[in-house]
């Protein structure tokens, strides 16, 4: 049985982000391919990729972030220094509302 749930983002506008948001994500190695991160981006369900060198962040791709590159080009050139944030406290509309700000 599987424990994958679909909502509607509006019925989950009045919860906290730590109430809708898994704890694991996706991750790559600094050094990987935008190869990689398309098969990762392969899943519906993934919006964003870590980029780690060891254990260090290095930064972070968006399935658009990718747009256009060669698949054999690194990954890491198409990395933003920062990705969204948010407490888990954070009321998920005004997450919402704050990831079109730059």
């Amino acid at each position: 049985m599987s424990s994958t749930i679909n909502l509607h983002l509006a019925d989950l506008l009045d919860r906290t982000a730590g109430e809708v948001v898994t704890v694991r994500g996706k991750e790559l190695p600094a050094d990987a391919t935008v190869a990689e991160g398309r098969a990762i981006f392969a899943s519906g369900s993934v919006r964003l990729i870590l980029l780690l060198d060891g254990g260090t962040y290095a930064g972070a791709v968006g399935r658009d972030d990718l747009e256009g590159a060669d698949d054999g080009a690194a990954i890491a050139a198409h990395a933003t220094a920062r990705p969204p944030t948010a407490t888990a406290s954070d009321r998920l509309a005004e997450v919402v509302a704050s990831l079109g700000e730059d």
